[in-house]
């Protein structure tokens, strides 16, 4: 009599099972509206067809940044800088920004290569837009820091062009090669990839394209070793005694450009032989200089 029949354990569990079901389309009706409204907040059009969580969750990350939390201190402000930053209208901004930035370093290397006749002109565009990429460096930074900011390749990316401008802004002085690192200026057009969808996209789908092009490199490469090994046991004493018979019986002066051995030089060993093999691969010149004399001897 105190056991419960077969039928009232099933209606039990039934119930339970409708009790988890409600919880949990309330938990995912509460986590899509807190992402609409978080959309709604920076601007993004929320998907009208409710998805679930999970993929929902991925495509919100991937529309937006992880926006910090209103705190307080001298973090009172993070909150509006993030915002402020993600705002369309700065982003553009910046873009805007790079983009000139980058035509400006093409006209001084078309109009002043050496950086001599027109000096001040150049020092004011590159100090200006020193200070304006500093500027947005460092609103990006208070905005998302710490984590947010630096787990971020864009971002480091974005930290080390800056640094190096400044670096020449304060005309730091840099021993060496290290002097080199002013070249890396003429790379802050990448950061347009990180700004326009499309390109970021594009750049996207090429890093995860390398694993597959680095199979097919070894594979060429692997060939090109096979062939540059037998180009040095059948061709590195071709030419030794700087003449060789063409097609008519004729004997013919055959030094290269440098006046060395056509063998030696193309074949002399592995290095030189798949130097040969890679000129060959490119078609660089190779059926002008390697081929014919190969090609039209006796």
């Amino acid at each position: 009599q105190g056991h419960l029949s077969p039928s009232s354990v099933s209606r039990s569990r039934n119930k339970m099972a409708a009790v988890v079901i409600a919880v949990k389309h309330r938990n995912e009706e509460r986590a899509r509206n807190k992402e609409r409204a978080r959309n709604e907040e920076l601007g993004i059009k929320s998907d009208p067809k409710p998805k679930p969580v999970g993929a929902q969750a991925k495509q919100t990350r991937n529309a937006a940044p992880d926006i910090p939390a209103q705190s307080y201190g001298m973090w009172a402000y993070q909150r509006k800088a993030a915002l402020l930053y993600l705002d369309i209208r700065v982003q553009v901004f910046v873009a805007c920004l790079i983009a000139a930035n980058f035509l400006a370093n093409i006209i001084e290397e078309w109009v002043d290569p050496a950086g001599t006749e027109h000096e001040a002109v150049w020092k004011v565009f590159d100090n200006m837009f020193n200070v304006l990429f500093s500027m947005e460096l460092l609103l990006n930074m208070y905005g998302f820091w710490f984590r947010r900011f630096w787990k971020s390749a864009w971002n480091v990316f974005d930290f080390v062009v800056v640094s190096v401008g400044l670096l020449g802004l304060f005309e730091v002085p840099l021993p060496g090669p290290l002097g080199m690192l002013r070249m890396l200026r003429a790379f802050r057009v990448f950061r347009l990839f990180k700004r326009v969808k499309s390109l970021n996209k594009l750049m996207v789908t090429l890093a995860k394209a390398v694993p597959g092009v680095v199979n097919a490199f070894l594979i060429v490469v692997i060939v090109m070793c096979i062939y540059s090994i037998l180009g040095v046991e059948f061709f590195s004493d071709y030419g030794a005694d700087l003449v060789f018979t063409n097609e008519m019986g004729e004997n013919v002066p055959l030094v290269t450009l440098r006046g060395l051995p056509f063998g030696d030089e193309y074949f002399g060993n592995f290095g030189k032989s798949l130097y040969t093999m890679f000129q060959v691969l490119t078609g660089e010149s190779w059926s002008e200089v390697v081929a014919p004399p190969l090609l039209h001897s006796k």
